[in-house]
């Protein structure tokens, strides 16, 4: 992927899954009407197990995904990928793992990019001065 595009793969996951899940939902709900207007017999027996089980796929799948993210925050890993950050300045080497506890000063295990990050803050601008009764002078007041 080019660096105007970045965030075009992770639509395409996200249109992926959205789509099986969705087929999923369909699937198990046409198997459940189809149970409730066919008349009972052998070959319609499997149908509300299939329309459930098609049915809680969807629900299956947001669970595990939860306890994925949450054995991952508890073991203190933190995996981000192209799809958390836009895409920007993100190696294309897959997700990268780091731990909670990076030493200050250095960029954590496995971040994107060869040098850290820094953030320069300018100087300190003092508003509403008390000396000299000049409250709130050089703003209009008086």
């Amino acid at each position: 992927m080019s660096a105007t595009d970045s965030g075009a793969g992770c639509t395409s996951i996200w249109l992926v899954i959205y789509s099986l899940l969705s087929i999923s939902l369909a699937a198990g709900g046409g198997c459940l009407i189809a149970y409730i207007f066919l008349p009972k017999s052998q070959s319609t027996s499997w149908l509300p197990f299939a329309g459930v089980t098609l049915v809680c796929v969807p629900w299956l799948f947001w669970f595990l995904t939860f306890l994925y993210r949450v054995i991952l925050c508890v073991s203190g890993l933190r995996v981000s990928t192209d799809c958390e950050a836009g895409g920007g300045g993100k190696t294309s080497e897959g997700p990268n793992i780091v731990t909670a506890g990076a030493a200050p000063g250095k960029p954590p295990v496995g971040s994107p990019g060869k040098q850290s990050r820094r953030v320069q803050f300018g100087d300190a601008v003092v508003v509403g001065n008390d000396q000299n009764g000049d409250h709130g002078a050089g703003r209009g007041e008086k």
